[in-house]
């Protein structure tokens, strides 16, 4: 009986590990951009997700005119060292004259959802498999009025092609 006891305990602990390991790889990184920055935004994305809209609760639908254009942004700048800092804008992508060069996306697949990259100065180039710009303009947010909520924002240092967290910014909207 202790022989079977133990043989169960067994069957189930590997499962459960098979189960585990499993979850983990069920995304499949079809994005544009490598390993390494693909599951630090899945991270952020779990720990920051878009909102979803209930009506019971919300009540009455806000009108298309005032939609705002979720997405995860990734920017690259250098200061004292390279950094990448990823964060949710719920206003659309940042449309600056002088960036309409260095704005790249809308990485997305199946587990990612869309994400763009502000890149100015070619920093992101270990961590871009895909340079693209197909869907930008869906992101664009038209609306003129001001938006005062602030998503959290992660920091990751740039090191040996891999990126190392530094710290959470944390931001105004609410869980």
């Amino acid at each position: 009986m202790r022989i079977f006891s133990v043989f169960l305990l067994v069957i189930l602990v590997s499962s459960c590990i098979n189960k585990s390991i499993k979850s983990k790889n069920d995304c499949t990184n079809n994005s544009g951009i490598s390993d390494s920055l693909y599951n630090a935004i899945l991270f952020y994305q779990t720990q920051n997700p878009i909102p979803i809209y209930d009506e019971k609760k919300d009540g009455v639908p806000p009108s298309s005119e005032s939609l705002l254009k979720y997405i995860y942004e990734v920017q690259f700048i250098k200061e004292r060292d390279t950094v990448a800092i990823i964060t949710l804008k719920l206003n659309g992508v940042r449309y600056q004259k002088n960036m309409t060069d260095s704005i790249y996306g809308v990485f997305e697949d199946s587990c990612l959802k869309a994400t763009y990259l502000i890149d100015n100065e070619a920093l992101s180039k270990n961590f871009i498999t895909q340079y693209k710009r197909e869907r930008l303009e869906d992101f664009k947010y038209d609306n003129s009025s001001i938006i005062d909520i602030i998503y959290a924002r992660y920091i990751y240092r740039i090191s040996a092609k891999k990126l190392v967290f530094i710290e959470k910014i944390a931001g105004n909207a609410g869980k």
